[in-house]
């Protein structure tokens, strides 16, 4: 595959993409005619990149902007090796400001399982190995799959770098091996569900070898971003903010250089009223991870009936201003 216009050729009237892709050439789908460029490609197939990049198209869309999925694997023992997935471009000397993601949608979506008064659709699986996952408002979007990511890197996330839900039905399964997630406003990984859930929907991540570069000054902590909600998350996170730096929950915080951080390696949330979210977490001690406890506040509590933080609870391991090391 040589271009955006081979993505056309390739896929179906149902935007399918029908066979294994081997990259050989950078894809930039904003390249494609416009009427294109809002569609979600669907993958059943492998992808072999040769460390090429594929750029997602700009959507215009109220919601697209934010949620728009350029590429949704949906097969049943996919692989995707040495590929590189961009929301967006930016100079190698261009500061990098994340909330200038915010309307770069989603590179990367991988699940289709939805529920029917008949049947729940077979979860996907998938393995993605040396991949890079970069400059998006969520890098990667999850729900009812099972996935291993080996050696992977996701980075820059106006939200969250990766985005699990949990649904009514089949569980997920993440599985991140020797990889680094790093720079996003809300968390690394963030498990979220807005609906009721039975305890086994819920989701397990598993943690090997893996480090979070996902420190937040004590007053750029957020819980949400924009996503066409109007000016609410402003609010939400301004009490957040104000509850993590008194009282008891300030011992959570980490000083570095005259300023105090707050790790967000993992949030694990629910915005259903009534509703419980609670993920198995393996790995955590091993990779100097642990529970934080940020004390309820009757905003947030409005908001989130369930909000779990995970991080580093001191800077021995990683210190809030160690940059990731790691090759494109």
């Amino acid at each position: 595959m040589r271009s955006a216009a081979d993505f056309l050729y390739d896929k179906s009237k149902y935007s399918y993409l029908s066979n294994n892709l081997v990259l050989q050439n950078d894809i930039d789908l904003n390249l494609l005619p416009e009427e294109s460029r809002d569609v979600t490609f669907k993958m059943k197939h492998d992808i072999f990149g040769n460390g090429k990049t594929i750029i997602s198209a700009k959507r215009t869309g109220a919601k697209a902007r934010y949620f728009g999925v350029s590429i949704r694997f949906i097969g049943y023992g996919q692989t995707v090796v040495d590929t590189r997935f961009l929301g967006k471009t930016i100079n190698p000397d261009e500061e990098v400001v994340l909330d200038d993601f915010l309307y770069c949608g989603i590179p990367v979506g991988i699940g289709n399982g939805k529920q029917s008064d008949a049947k729940i659709v077979e979860k996907t699986k998938a393995t993605f190995t040396n991949c890079v996952f970069e400059n998006s408002y969520r890098n990667v979007a999850i729900s009812r799959s099972d996935v291993e990511f080996v050696r992977c890197v996701f980075n820059n996330a106006a939200e969250a770098n990766v985005s699990l839900k949990t649904t009514t039905g089949n569980n997920s399964t993440l599985t991140f091996k020797d990889s680094v997630i790093a720079n996003s406003n809300v968390a690394g990984i963030m498990n979220w569900c807005d609906e009721i859930v039975e305890e086994s929907s819920y989701c397990t991540i598993n943690i090997l070898n893996t480090k979070f570069y996902c420190w937040k000054s004590s007053d750029n902590a957020r819980v949400m971003v924009e996503s066409g909600n109007g000016d609410f998350y402003k609010t939400v996170n301004s009490v957040f903010q104000a509850v993590i730096n008194n009282g008891n929950a300030k011992k959570n915080l980490v000083e570095c250089n005259g300023k105090y951080y707050f790790s967000s390696s993992i949030f694990v949330i629910c915005s259903k009223s009534g509703g419980k979210n609670a993920a198995k977490l393996n790995g955590l001690y091993e990779n100097h991870l642990q529970k934080i406890t940020v004390p309820e506040n009757s905003i947030v509590s409005a908001f989130l009936s369930v909000a779990n933080v995970y991080g580093y609870a001191d800077a021995s391991f990683i210190a809030p201003d160690e940059k990731p090391q790691y090759r494109h």
